[in-house]
């Protein structure tokens, strides 16, 4: 008897949650797109390309695979049908928990996590608002960290990144901003040390406790700053030929 009952509670336990679901993440419908065309009109490289499977030979579900050898794996579940809920197709989380981007637990470098999700490191998200004053951030002990140019693909105007290179040498390639990503006609400043930051120095701490962001000449006073754990949205909505064509970032380094 007991063991036809751990029979049963096992199985009840794999129709509520079947093994061969996508990893669990926050869950929503897919509804954003910058533009038609391929994504390779809007900066995206090839991840992989999944085949259909039916491996419970059942009309009512299916799964799609593929191979990822650019991390390592020889075959893993991008999306499935059917197991979400009746008749409803189910992209997987590229980098959530458990999910295909993922390699054992360390993410894929930054240039496939743009590939991936084109979206910057998810943390507590604000509109900027603070700005101690209207000078250049070195007047309030900031020292530069780096400046920032803006690029994009020549067929679309509705996406665009700012990537640099760290001044103190420990990142070459920090993506400090986006635009259109988190919403169209939005500039999105990136966290520094929050989760996938760009400010961890080599030994994993923080380079500072606070930072700032200026569009194009710092001189100008045209900045927000933040918390290092934050990430904050340019007030208001731009159109892609008002964009700055560079973006300073700076941290806080007092005497």
């Amino acid at each position: 008897m007991l063991a036809f009952a751990l029979h049963l509670a096992f199985a009840l336990v794999l129709t509520v949650f079947p093994p061969w679901r996508l990893a669990d993440a926050k869950h929503a419908t897919c509804f954003w797109r910058p533009g038609a065309g391929s994504p390779a009109n809007f900066g995206y490289k090839v991840f992989c390309a999944a085949g259909l499977e039916n491996p419970l030979n059942s009309t009512d579900v299916a799964e799609y695979t593929c191979q990822l050898a650019i991390i390592g794996k020889t075959y893993e579940r991008v999306a499935d049908w059917g197991f979400l809920k009746p008749k409803t197709l189910e992209i997987g989380t590229p980098c959530g928990d458990k999910g295909y981007g993922v390699d054992d637990n360390i993410l894929i470098p930054a240039a496939f996590v743009f590939a991936c999700v084109g979206r910057m490191a998810l943390t507590k998200h604000v509109v900027c608002t603070y700005k101690p004053g209207s000078k250049n951030p070195s007047t309030y002990q900031y020292k530069l960290y780096c400046v920032a140019n803006k690029s994009g693909s020549a067929e679309s105007t509705e996406v665009a990144i700012y990537n640099c290179s760290s001044q103190l040498g420990d990142n070459r390639n920090a993506r400090v901003a986006d635009y259109g990503f988190l919403a169209p006609k939005t500039l999105e400043m990136a966290t520094p040390c929050g989760s996938g930051g760009y400010g961890f120095a080599a030994d994993g701490g923080c380079h500072s406790r606070h930072w700032a962001m200026c569009l194009d000449n710092s001189d100008l006073g045209n900045c927000y700053y933040m918390d290092r754990h934050d990430d904050c949205e340019w007030p208001g909505k731009l159109e892609y030929a008002k964009l700055p064509t560079t973006i300073t970032i700076w941290y806080f380094a007092p005497p």
